[in-house]
């Protein structure tokens, strides 16, 4: 009996042993991608303010217009090649040259194609001689991007996320310092804004260069006919791409063309603010990509486990988050971008709705998409996508800059429910309602007594919020005994000198 026992419970003890393990990795490589990624973040955002304060509503205004109009065209130098070899490359084993030297061949083919689409373009923008330059600019700064992103998938596929966020890194820091040197003296917008597509373009041959020293020189005799194939395994994600930048910066599109680009500068700095804390919840999806990749073939129970916890985590940090921005919003847009910014402040306090609503649309896609789901996720896009365009130009003639605020949120809403209706019909719907209510509660119990004062100063609210959050939540069992049992356990382990600090 003891012997049938032990027996049974090994392969349980390994399957525990190795879930932990993959837990783990996750960890780490989402740590290593977020904190570098944060830490870059940062760089672009002072880059992004003091352009603001330089230049004022207009310039800002053409950079942001710019940012929106080139991203749109630069989806065509990867068209879904990047998530297409994470995810066939996370599966398998052998060499990557064959798949590298077909994806190097497409992507040549497409940059090509889309920087035409984006010269003949830019001859018809409603838009200033400078507006043109500046547009011209981002979009080599762009192409350049998605090119430096196609060769770090390789390195995301095998879980090397530390390669991807010192490129990323160095690329962000150069940029924002060579920028903000440029304007603090005196320099024009035109030349600021021209130092990107400069370094960018360096970045792509040392991404190359790196990819071709780890997993060998690209094979670039791979024959069309498995060249066309990897284009059309690719194509789903393509235009998924294209349609995220459809649903995620008509917005500024239409604010350009029916309002002016001081509009577009009101909109877009709120609009930051709240991309920094929604662009983690990328990062993590990607963390997560590979491994739930292999789990959807392997161990679908796995699967959802993940699922269930990814989720949670990010309702207990995604909700206080949108809170807390929500109250220190006047402060913040006078500390950051000045008194002239006044208009964006009902602005930032509406997207902060976006912060949940963005964060669940991109943890929901990833796992869409590690469940061979792409062809859904592509025609939810779309649905979403039409509405956004839709509410855009019917709300932004009557509400101004807040109607678009209120289409981009109507829209993510609309895309998350499809995302999840998806997902439950491969893997379920995970039972996260506890931690919404516990997130939803908590956030109150700081926020409520914020609002009922009145004007409290951003320096109070910060250092106290996060204390009473947590005191909050640690009224809950099932977050006691998960979610803060997990950070607890994390922090002792990898923090310096909490091991011993934090023992019981």
């Amino acid at each position: 009996m003891s012997i049938d026992r032990g027996r049974t419970a090994r392969p349980e003890a390994s399957a525990a042993a190795a879930g932990a393990a993959g837990g783990a990795k996750i960890l780490r490589n989402f740590s290593a991608m977020t904190s570098v990624k944060v830490a870059s973040d940062v760089f672009t955002f002072v880059l992004f303010v003091v352009l603001s304060r330089t230049f004022g509503q207009d310039g800002i205004g053409q950079y942001s217009f710019g940012m929106a109009v080139t991203g749109f065209f630069a989806v065509f130098a990867d068209f879904g090649l990047y998530n297409l070899n994470i995810k066939e490359a996370s599966r398998k084993q052998g060499s990557l040259r064959d798949d590298f030297g077909a994806a190097l061949t497409l992507r040549a083919g497409y940059t090509l194609l889309g920087l035409t689409g984006l010269l003949v373009a830019v001859r018809f923008l409603p838009i200033s001689e400078q507006g043109r330059t500046i547009v011209l600019l981002l979009g080599v700064y762009q192409f350049a991007y998605r090119l430096t992103y196609g060769f770090s998938s390789l390195f995301v596929a095998k879980e090397r996320m530390g390669v991807v966020a010192g490129l990323e890194f160095v690329l962000r820091v150069v940029t924002a310092i060579a920028g903000v040197g440029i304007a603090f003296t005196g320099g024009s917008l035109v030349l600021a804004v021209g130092v990107l597509p400069a370094v960018a373009v360096i970045e792509v041959a040392v991404a190359f260069g790196l990819a071709v020293r780890h997993f060998g020189a690209p094979n670039l005799r791979v024959g069309w006919r498995e060249t066309l194939a990897t284009a059309k395994r690719a194509a789903p994600y393509g235009l998924s791409g294209i349609l995220f930048q459809l649903q995620s910066r008509v917005d500024v599109f239409f604010l350009g063309v029916l309002l002016s680009e001081a509009a577009v500068g009101v909109y877009n700095a709120a609009f930051r603010v709240v991309f920094m804390l929604s662009f983690l919840t990328y990062y993590a999806g990607v963390a997560i990509f590979p491994a739930a990749s292999r789990l959807y073939e392997e161990s679908r129970d796995d699967l959802r486990q993940l699922y269930a916890t990814s989720l949670r985590i990010f309702v207990l940090l995604g909700v206080p988050a949108a809170a807390g921005i929500s109250l220190v919003a006047p402060e913040l847009v006078s500390l950051v971008f000045g008194p002239d910014f006044s208009e964006t402040v009902g602005v930032l306090r509406l997207l902060t709705l976006l912060v949940v609503m963005s964060g669940l649309k991109n943890l929901l896609s990833f796992f869409l998409m590690a469940c061979d789901g792409q062809g859904r996720r592509v025609k939810s896009q779309w649905i979403a996508a039409t509405a956004n365009v839709a509410l855009n130009a019917a709300l932004i003639p009557s509400f101004g800059v807040l109607g678009a605020a209120l289409a981009v949120i109507l829209a993510e809403a609309l895309l998350v429910t499809l995302l999840a209706i998806e997902l439950r019909r491969r893997i379920g719907w995970p039972p996260i309602g506890s931690r919404i209510l516990a997130s939803v509660v908590a956030s109150a119990c700081f926020a409520l007594p914020a609002w009922w004062v009145g004007s409290v100063p951003m320096r109070v609210i910060v250092p106290c919020a996060l204390p009473i959050y947590v005191a909050a939540l640690l009224a809950f069992r099932d977050v006691r005994r998960s979610e803060i049992h997990l950070a607890w356990s994390w922090l002792r382990v990898r923090v310096p000198g909490a091991r011993a600090a934090l023992q019981p």
